[in-house]
């Protein structure tokens, strides 16, 4: 389950802090321009790394930076809660001067409190009950796929598990008002989203489902959602 989502300095985001603590799930509503995209796609980065892409130019790029400030780090944190125990992930960016592309100022991995490993540019230290271990990596690739995980019970393959199936769904519309939709999803019937519809819809569905949609109104929502079935329909026109 999501805990937290941190942002800072990626696109308009800055200083942000999305907290879904005790929801099991949550929807997300807001105007064009209010962010909602933006935060899907922060999820994307972070599926991307949990599906093994790690070059940073693949996953985040110059054009991401708030207000094309360059000089300051692009900071991603999220926090997930998975059979009781806490996950915490951290991800730098920064754009030194005469650089082409990103490169990774700091990474880290936490599990209930105690560091699975840590890096500062391009050193990784693994930290074991018994020792450190460190190791260099290019600079402009994200660790977490690539450091070896031990069995299936590894913190690191239940985190990168995770990741990789968050499903995130883009720019669809629903078929149904905003109000009509949440009665049927607490009434466990079956939505349909297709491409021609009502309000402008971005949806995240993992635990907990994340649905982001738009309305007229200048407002934000976050509400619980029991269970919800989404079968998904596409239509050309």
């Amino acid at each position: 389950m999501l805990q937290t989502l941190y942002v800072h300095n990626f696109r308009c985001l800055e200083n942000f802090t999305l907290d879904t603590k005790e929801l099991s799930s949550f929807l997300l509503i807001g105007k064009n321009g209010s962010g909602k995209s933006t935060i899907s796609r922060v999820l994307e980065v972070f599926q991307s790394i949990g599906r093994g892409i790690n070059r940073i130019r693949d996953i985040v790029s110059e054009n991401d930076f708030s207000r094309g400030r360059s000089n300051v780090p692009i900071r991603f944190v999220m926090e997930i809660l998975l059979e009781d125990t806490l996950y915490q992930y951290e991800l730098a960016l920064e754009l030194p001067e005469n650089f082409k592309e990103l490169r990774i100022a700091e990474e880290r991995l936490s599990v209930a409190g105690k560091p699975i490993y840590s890096r500062k540019q391009a050193e990784v230290l693994i930290h074991t009950p018994h020792k450190e271990v460190s190791f260099f990596v290019d600079w402009h690739l994200v660790a977490l796929p690539i450091i070896q995980e031990q069995s299936a019970s590894d913190p690191l393959h239940i985190f990168k598990t995770w990741l990789s199936r968050m499903i995130i769904l883009h720019r669809c519309r629903v078929l149904l008002p905003v109000s009509q939709a949440v009665k049927h999803y607490f009434q466990h019937e079956t939505v349909q989203i297709s491409e021609n519809g009502f309000p402008d819809y971005s949806a995240v569905i993992l635990p907990p489902i994340c649905m982001l949609t738009n309305i007229s109104e200048n407002s934000c929502l976050i509400c619980r959602i029991s269970r919800m079935n989404i079968s998904a329909k596409t239509q050309r026109t």
